[in-house]
């Protein structure tokens, strides 16, 4: 009954981390069917202009008509059948997989790219390294279109775009402290990248690039010196790139696509994913990659990964989308550990913000933890079985795996209830303001907001480990089948 009880168990693991591998991998859609699909219910690439109907746009007064005149100029393409509704687009009917319902040409998309061919990149490069070097180029490229004024082939565009976003490089100290002791990994990366672009920036604006080459527009540092408040135009520009540009395939580049700042974001597959021919003239499109029903949300799959405070700091916002979060941010400390263990795949720890339901790689990263503190023979036993086992030995991970459980069940299981509850106690105790601090920190209720999703998130994850310890070996079995 205990070798059964041990092998219901880990049947339990794997068919969680089965379940996890599908969520996080999302749904996979063939480009290719995109090319030989009929777009008919939007018919966005007809002559007839009565097809190219804008959109009803929810927009301040007199901007509506702005952006639909200067839409139609610059070739960009609607579906008549979409709406925005609360700055998101949503369907007024029914869509099919593969129906096009946004197409920008690639003359009208900003990219970091734009400055390929030119000595700023190598320039900027040299100072940020080629890893932010795109973050930043694309900040220089907003930069020099907002100084060309009505003269930028995007002016109506950019005068839409919100003044003021609740990125991290707008919070105040006191605001910022709360997020260091509960996301200390993402606020340090958002707010070196912001030192880095903005410190580039400064180094155009007093002369220390040798424009040589005509890279700028004449109207470029003139307008950077005329700034009223530099510094909080920066953070501005800094925010739309980090809130609304798009990685390309290889990761290298980084574009923002006008009007693609209304789609939504949805860490499952979501509805629609972007699409370029092969053509150099061809436009990008935005396909449907589902059947959608009137009234949906329109939604990219979101590229934040699975750390919950990248959207928080990043876009200023609370992802209540996601169906998972990733363990590894919870279990950092036992991450490190890992260099002489044998191997977790760490993409895959995980657990569900839905019901705290944890992966199985993550039940393998805490069993690993017991080893190394308990039982270093049997830690080894494994990773040598795993390095066999990869030169086609008869050696099974298997049977070590099921003997480490059988051991070390109830202490696993306890060490993983131990270590959560004291991320919940260490990392996001719970946060109380009065009603003057929430007035003079307009920021505060926005990470309360985070604070209780994560105290949620985590609270789950413990009941979870409690149900999975108290529940006898056919109840095991049947909740692992619900997973």
């Amino acid at each position: 009954m205990a070798t059964l009880r041990v092998v219901v168990f880990l049947f339990c693991i794997r068919t969680q981390v089965n379940s996890f591998t599908q969520t996080c991998r999302g749904l996979r859609s063939s480009e290719s069917s995109y090319s030989t699909k009929v777009f008919d219910s939007f018919r966005i690439f007809d002559d007839d202009e009565d097809d190219h109907a804008v959109a009803t746009f929810e927009w301040e007064s007199g901007v509506q008509e702005m952006l639909a005149a200067w839409a139609e100029q610059s070739g960009i393409h609607f579906s008549k059948h979409l709406t925005i509704r609360e700055g998101i687009f949503v369907t007024s009917e029914e869509g099919q997989q593969g129906d096009s319902v946004l197409e920008v040409p690639r003359s009208m998309i900003l990219s970091s790219r734009y400055y390929e061919k030119t000595s700023l990149k190598d320039w900027v490069e040299d100072l940020v390294g080629k890893a932010d070097g795109a973050l930043c180029l694309l900040m220089i490229r907003l930069l020099e279109e907002m100084s060309k004024q009505e003269s930028s082939n995007w002016y109506p565009w950019l005068q839409s775009l919100p003044k003021k976003f609740k990125t991290g490089v707008f919070w105040d100290d006191v605001e910022r402290s709360h997020v260091q002791q509960m996301a200390p990994e993402a606020l340090q990366i958002h707010m070196d990248q912001w030192d880095l672009c903005s410190h580039v920036v400064q180094l155009l604006q007093y002369g220390f690039f040798e424009d040589e080459g005509g890279t700028f527009s004449p109207s470029f540092r003139p307008w950077l010196e005329g700034q009223e408040d530099l510094e909080f135009t920066l953070k501005r520009v800094f925010s739309i790139v980090c809130a609304r540009s798009w990685k390309s395939s290889n990761g290298r580049q980084l574009k923002i696509v006008p009007f693609a700042e209304r789609l939504g974001r949805d860490k499952g597959s979501g509805n629609i994913r972007p699409f370029i021919r092969g053509d150099p003239e061809s436009a990008l499109q935005v396909v449907l990659t589902q059947g959608v029903l009137a009234n949906e949300k329109l939604c990219m799959p979101c590229t934040m990964g699975d750390n919950l405070a990248r959207p928080l700091v990043n876009c200023g916002y609370v992802d209540y989308s996601t169906p998972y979060m990733g363990a590894h941010v919870l279990t950092e400390s036992l991450v490190d550990q890992m260099f002489d263990w044998p191997m977790v795949d760490v993409q895959e720890l995980v657990v569900s913000t839905r019901n705290g339901a944890v992966s199985g790689e993550t039940w393998k990263l805490f069993l690993y933890t017991v080893l190394h503190q308990y039982d270093q023979p049997l830690l080894q036993s494994i990773k040598l079985a795993e390095e066999n086992e990869l030169l086609e030995s008869d050696l099974s991970v298997d049977t070590l795996l099921e003997e480490a459980m059988q051991k070390w069940e109830g202490v696993v299981a306890t060490s993983a209830k131990q270590h959560f509850q004291s991320v919940l106690d260490s990392q996001f105790p719970p946060l109380f303001f009065s009603q003057e601090d929430l007035e003079g920190h307009e920021h505060l209720r926005l990470i309360m907001e985070f604070n209780l999703y994560m105290r949620t998130t985590v609270m789950k994850v413990l009941r979870h480990i409690d149900e999975i310890s108290n529940q006898d070996t056919a109840s095991r079995l049947s909740y692992s089948l619900q997973q």
